[in-house]
C-alpha cells in the first residue's frame, strides 16, 4: 500500500503465504466442474484514523468462472489453465456489497464513488512449484468521500460490466468496512491451482 511501511507489507505477504499453505494442507479447497482444484485467499489490509486492520478471507469461485475457463482454455480440458493464462484475464477487482455465492455474476451493488471503483491489479506475480501453480493480484484504494460502506470484493476478467465475476469474498466479517476521506485498503488475492 502506498504510504504503508515495509513491516506491514512484509507481514501481509507472510500472512497470505501461511494461509494458502494452511488451506492446501487442510483441504479447504473447492473442485470446479472441470476437475482442477482451486484455492482462493484474499488478504485485506485496511487503515484509517483508528489504525491498520488485516484480515484473511477464503473466496467463492463462481459458476460462470468455471464456464469461462472451459470456454477459454479448451472446452472442458483444464490442463491449459495456468497462472499465466489467468493473469491475462482476471486482474480486475471491485468493491461493493453482496452476500458471496457461486451463482453471482457481479458484485450486487458495486462501489463507483469515492475512488472505490473497479481497479486493475498493479502488481501481479505468478509462480509454479511442480504441479502447483499460483498467482497473486494486488489492488489498492484510497477513499475520497466519507461514509462509503463495503462488505465484499470481486475478482473479474473485464474492467466493467456484468457476467465477468471470477470469484467473490467478504472483505470484512460480514458487516461493513466504512471508508472515509484518506482511508486506505489493499487487497492481495491469491489463486492457487493444485
Amino acid at each position: 500500500m502506498k504510504g504503508m511501511n515495509s513491516k506491514h507489507s512484509f507481514l501481509a505477504v507472510w500472512i497470505t503465504c501461511f494461509l494458502v499453505l494452511g488451506l492446501c494442507v487442510y483441504g479447504l479447497t473447492f473442485k470446479p466442474n472441470d476437475g482442477s482444484v482451486t484455492v482462493g485467499v484474499l488478504t485485506w489490509c485496511f487503515s484509517d484514523a483508528s489504525g491498520m486492520h488485516i484480515s484473511i478471507h477464503h473466496n467463492i469461485k463462481t459458476l460462470i468462472a468455471d464456464q469461462y475457463e472451459r470456454n477459454a482454455f479448451g472446452f472442458g480440458n483444464a490442463t491449459n489453465v495456468t497462472p499465466d493464462n489467468i493473469v491475462n484475464v482476471t486482474d480486475w477487482m471491485s468493491l461493493g456489497n453482496c452476500t458471496p455465492a457461486n451463482t453471482l455474476t457481479k458484485i450486487t451493488t458495486e462501489a463507483s464513488t469515492g475512488n472505490l471503483s473497479r481497479q486493475q491489479s498493479y502488481s501481479t506475480v505468478s509462480w509454479m512449484n511442480g504441479t502447483h501453480r499460483a498467482v497473486n493480484f494486488t489492488c489498492e484504494w484510497t477513499g475520497t468521500l466519507n461514509y462509503v460502506s463495503v462488505s465484499a470484493i470481486g475478482l473479474h476478467w473485464n474492467p466493467t460490466g456484468d457476467l465477468n465475476l471470477y470469484a467473490v469474498a467478504y472483505c470484512t466479517d460480514g458487516t461493513y468496512q466504512q471508508f472515509g476521506v484518506g482511508s486506505k485498503a489493499t487487497a492481495i488475492w491469491t489463486i492457487t491451482y493444485l
